[in-house]
């Protein structure tokens, strides 16, 4: 009786449990238990003695054969290493090993996406006492404040090549920024009103809305969109309401007494990958495209389908608002190199988000600035040398496109 009512379901829970700890997709998880299921069903005696060679199994591997701590493979840029509670941590200065772009990471489509892994240098990164990407006093020290997301915050780059820095760098005045990697403008009028009272009355915000992920679209009931790509409702439902239980799976297994378990750290990215590749594949929705541009290989995250209607949110705080000097927008990879492309859209949808926010801020009396064709000057200049205003497998721009902008921000903010 007490084999039926405890130990069986006991030992049913303990096999789901076991073939979890692999880190395979969940839907294979499910395979492979209702299989064994159906196997040993009727023999009780087999069915515990697969469960205890399973766990042995496990044991011997995470053990003896896969003994080197993943950590050693597993690489995070600062932004992800260091985010804590909506910012960073407080008071970092540290150099950490550089993991492959963002864009090699979003991409579960391409065979071999490795191979076109652009290395990139270690990453020296500060924060501050306030948990911005600044050295420790910068912010009370400074002229003037950028605003923004991982664009400003300086994505994958060190510390002497964020935006910031190279302004104070190459200026008189001394330049901070509040940008904090895959936050909104909501975010950024929080931040801002979080530290007005600290400021001088001398002290301005710059302000810049990044093309790619600032806006969003309206859309009625009867559409889905996904990075701006539509998507059937039923198999939008599917695809997310599967990743939910996986990334639910990952949260659970993620906790500290299954940290130890290698085997499922070591096959739960390959995993990853294998169902966002399926899923991906079945809605239409790869994200990532790769161009030639001058004989190199150049990742674009690709979302440029027509959609007429474009906003964002708008800062209205008033105390915040006298102290914006100027808004930026900032256009994307794409829309950087769109003129080597055969792309109608991207221009369109550009100007559409351009259009709305001067728009918007015109009625606060706030000065809104494309940096959209002097990007596009410049990025045609420098391709006479082969060079590159962003990393070849990154959204973000590089240490040559930053000093770009940073001496055209120079020559705007002395005019």
């Amino acid at each position: 009786m007490i084999l039926k009512i405890i130990i069986y379901p006991l030992s049913i829970i303990l096999n789901f449990l076991i073939i979890i700890l692999v880190g395979l997709p969940f839907f294979i998880d499910l395979i492979i238990f209702f299989t064994f299921i159906f196997l040993f069903i009727k023999n009780k005696k087999l069915f515990f003695s697969y469960n205890i060679f399973f766990i042995i199994s496990i044991l011997f591997i995470n053990l003896f054969i896969l003994n080197s701590p993943v950590d050693k493979n597993q690489l995070l840029n600062g932004h992800k290493k260091f985010s804590f509670e909506g910012k960073y941590k407080k008071n970092i200065d540290t150099i950490i090993k550089s993991p492959q772009g963002d864009l090699i990471a979003l991409d579960t489509c391409t065979e071999k996406i490795y191979d076109n892994k652009i290395q990139i240098n270690d990453q020296e990164f500060i924060t501050d006492e306030l948990g911005f990407r600044n050295k420790p006093g910068s912010i009370i020290k400074s002229n003037y404040i950028l605003v923004g997301n991982s664009i400003i915050m300086g994505g994958p780059l060190s510390q002497r090549n964020i935006l910031s820095e190279k302004l104070s760098t190459d200026s008189h005045l001394r330049f901070s920024n509040i940008a904090i990697g895959g936050t909104g403008p909501k975010i950024y009028e929080n931040n801002m009103a979080e530290i007005l009272p600290t400021l001088r009355d001398d002290q301005k915000f710059l302000v810049f809305y990044f093309e790619g992920n600032d806006f969003y679209f309206e859309k009625n009931n009867h559409e889905f969109y996904w990075y701006g790509i539509k998507i059937p409702k039923y198999k939008y439902k599917l695809r997310f309401g599967y990743e939910r239980i996986e990334r639910n799976k990952d949260k659970f297994l993620n906790k500290n007494y299954f940290k130890q378990n290698y085997l499922y750290q070591n096959i739960r990215p390959l995993s990853q990958r294998f169902y966002n590749k399926l899923l991906s594949k079945w809605t239409n929705s790869c994200l990532i495209q790769w161009k030639i541009i001058n004989n190199q290989k150049v990742g674009f995250l690709y979302k440029y389908y027509q959609i007429n209607q474009y906003k964002a949110h708008i800062i209205k705080n008033y105390d915040v608002i006298k102290k914006i000097e100027k808004v930026f927008f900032i256009p994307t990879k794409f829309s950087v190199y769109e003129n080597y492309f055969d792309h109608s859209f991207s221009k369109i949808n550009r100007e559409n988000k351009l259009n709305f926010l001067k728009k918007e801020y015109k009625k606060l009396n706030v000065e809104v600035i494309d940096l959209t064709n002097e990007l596009q000057v410049k990025s045609k200049h420098e391709l006479k040398n082969n060079k590159l205003l962003f990393f070849q497998d990154d959204t973000h721009l590089n240490e040559l496109g930053n000093k770009v902008l940073s001496n055209y921000l120079l020559k705007i903010l002395f005019e």
